[in-house]
């Protein structure tokens, strides 16, 4: 885990009063009606977990301590918020600290001024700092979705939520009258965690921007994506790694179909490497998801590669299957996802709960199996087989 320096938000807090009055013959009356803009929250987690297959130092896979703290400020004009967590892993001794969160939210269209209000900024949001960034459709499958993932994180069970990254980015919404347009500008372009990091890894200097324009006609939303920045995981080349120059171009789908809701994804690749190695790859995904019990749902998603270069272990092909059920107070939650590669022949099987004992105690857990061929994406991870639980208490 990345390590990062302490900080500290400050944040004055505003109280407003209210004056009513009388009639002459009475005493005035003041009503106070304070509401402090300021939020603090925040949870303390334990989590324990254990490798599947024997390993050659520990067979235990996580045992660490988590304390977050959360804080939420919010005005008119702008809301500033931080997320920051400190962790310590027992298994090496070691402490770990994290600002998962810290960013400022200017919204134009609440600021009190009629000639903004009026004016193109009106309809213009500013997300400032480090933040989460995610879209796209793929559950678990990413193509026009190339903002960093944490897959550390995703395989030695942390909550789904850690799987993304935190940027530091300059997010721009701007706000037509039928659609929208975001817009994503990081100085550093930033890149995965892998679960087996390369060592002496030169990450990308240089910028990079994302681009989404969305909108909904006759009940189907619709979105346009481009992005110019480097791949997130790097690649061998002439005997050393390093990431690719990355440009893509991709369009996305959603419309409600039998009951269901039926998806599509395609992103265009154009990759460029040092010495004039270049390649083009496309990706599709085409996904339907639907309740088929009560409280249960099914979903199913096909993907495939299509790789300019005949390499061995291109043109991936995947399909996944999912359940999730939610019990009828919505306290217990259990997903199932499965992965399968036709032509790679290597599988996933991830499997978590939840149960949230009471509004400030949750118990979770969950089971990571990987099988394949040691060159496989998922079979090169197959010796990290793990299971984990977590209980967290928020405050």
């Amino acid at each position: 885990m990345v390590r990062y320096s302490t900080r500290t938000l400050a944040a004055t807090l505003l109280i407003s009063s209210s004056l009513a009055y009388a009639n002459e013959d009475e005493w005035e009356k003041w009503d106070d009606d304070t509401t402090s803009p300021f939020i603090v929250s925040g949870f303390a987690q334990a989590k324990y977990g254990r490798f599947l297959t024997s390993q050659p130092h520990t067979n235990t896979s996580a045992k660490d301590i988590t304390l977050r703290l959360e804080a939420q400020y919010d005005t008119n004009v702008f809301q500033t918020q931080i997320k920051a967590d400190s962790q310590y892993q027992m298994l090496t001794s070691d402490w770990h600290h994290q600002i998962r969160e810290l960013v400022v939210n200017v919204d134009f269209a609440n600021i009190d001024n009629e000639a903004v209000a009026n004016s193109p900024l009106g309809n213009l949001s500013l997300k400032i700092g480090r933040q989460s960034l995610s879209w796209g459709l793929g559950e678990y499958i990413f193509l026009n979705d190339l903002f960093a993932k944490d897959w550390q994180s995703f395989f030695n069970g942390n909550d789904i939520s850690y799987l993304k990254k935190p940027n530091d980015a300059i997010k721009l919404s701007y706000f037509f009258e039928q659609s929208s347009l975001d817009v994503v500008y990081q100085h550093k372009h930033n890149v995965d965690n892998l679960y087996q990091p390369f060592m002496q890894n030169v990450e990308p200097r240089r910028s990079s921007i994302n681009a989404r324009y969305y909108f909904s006609r006759l009940q189907t939303d619709y979105a346009f994506y481009a992005s110019d920045g480097f791949a997130n995981t790097p690649q061998f080349i002439n005997g050393k790694l390093e990431y690719a120059a990355l440009q893509s171009v991709g369009a996305s789908l959603v419309k409600p179909v039998a009951g269901g809701l039926i998806k599509a994804e395609f992103s265009h690749y154009w990759l460029n490497n040092s010495g004039d190695h270049s390649s083009k790859q496309q990706r599709y995904l085409l996904g339907f998801e639907r309740e088929i019990r009560p409280r249960l749902n099914l979903s199913l998603q096909a993907y495939i590669e299509r790789d300019s270069q005949n390499f061995k272990l291109n043109n991936r092909q995947l399909v996944t299957s999912g359940l999730t059920y939610n019990s009828a107070d919505n306290n217990w939650t259990t997903q199932m996802t499965l992965f399968h590669s036709p032509n790679h022949h290597d599988n996933y099987v991830r499997l978590s709960t939840s149960y949230r004992y009471s509004d400030n105690l949750i118990i979770s857990g969950n089971l990571n199996n990987l099988t394949g061929q040691n060159d496989t994406f998922f079979g090169q991870l197959a010796t990290i087989d793990n299971a984990a639980l977590r209980i967290t208490v928020y405050f």
